[in-house]
């Protein structure tokens, strides 16, 4: 098993273990992506329940700005070669910034809806309530994301 994983993955992978977080990192990022993208339909209803200002225009952004930010955020989290400095960096960007809209997401949630619905996290799918909870995960997932982002080195 060692020696197949020897072949997979660079050499790099296993200096540094910032390289294991980061795979690790990046199934959560696909996981939100897939749960979303699985149930897309479903996913604008969910948002549309934040009752987020702005109408259907604010709900047509964040329904599609959380799955794109997902997607953007893989490339980094893979450590993918012969990438262009400004997808590097749009890319490196992205892994920061979808937990902060999520944390965002969570307190607007709590303190303004306060009502326990499906935050959509992982798409309507799998439920996944509003609450304290939410905060505090996507506060410890900005965390490790910043983490991740100032220890990952960039591949060239």
């Amino acid at each position: 098993m060692k020696r197949l994983l020897q072949t997979v993955f660079p050499k790099e992978f296993f200096t540094n273990p910032v390289y294991l977080r980061a795979l690790l990192f990046s199934a959560l990022y696909l996981g939100t992506l897939i749960g979303q993208l699985f149930t897309f339909e479903k996913f604008g209803a969910i948002v549309t329940a934040y009752d987020l200002p702005g109408g259907v225009f604010t709900v047509a952004v964040v329904t599609w700005l959380l799955p794109l930010t997902a997607l953007l955020a893989l490339p980094f989290l893979l450590s993918m070669r012969g990438l262009a400095k400004p997808i590097q960096t749009i890319s490196r960007t992205a892994v920061v910034a979808l937990p902060l809209y999520w944390l965002v997401i969570g307190l607007w949630l709590s303190i303004i809806v306060g009502t326990p619905i499906n935050t959509g996290l992982f798409g309507a799918s799998m439920h996944t309530s509003a609450g304290a909870w939410l905060v505090l995960f996507s506060f410890l997932w900005l965390w490790a994301a910043l983490a991740t982002v100032r220890e990952l080195p960039e591949r060239t």
